[in-house]
């Protein structure tokens, strides 16, 4: 089933915004890229399965801070989050837009 009874999708066209989080970085060239599962799953079951028009925002290092292992990526760090909070706003304001 596409997500529904007869193959109905639950989101067909509404707007959906999914956050998501990871502590390290699993983005291509980082040593354990690739080893992000959540991401692709939330983009088939919302966008694909569900049919959501969807904005997927991502962030990546919130451990920085957290975990000293992870302290060379601070300035990194700062970026993905203001990055990530102003993709979260644009995201709201074209929701809001939309109502």
């Amino acid at each position: 089933m596409a997500g529904g009874e007869h193959g109905e999708k639950f989101l067909d066209g509404k707007p959906a915004v999914v956050l998501t989080t990871r502590g390290g970085a699993y983005g291509p060239g980082t040593p354990r890229a690739g080893w992000d599962h959540n991401t692709d799953y939330l983009r088939r079951v919302v966008g694909d399965i569900w049919g959501a028009d969807l904005t997927l925002i991502e962030r990546e290092f919130t451990l920085v801070g957290v975990n000293p292992a992870l302290d060379a990526f601070t300035e990194t760090a700062a970026i993905m989050r203001k990055n990530a909070h102003e993709a979260a706003a644009e995201a709201g304001r074209t929701l809001a837009a939309r109502v």
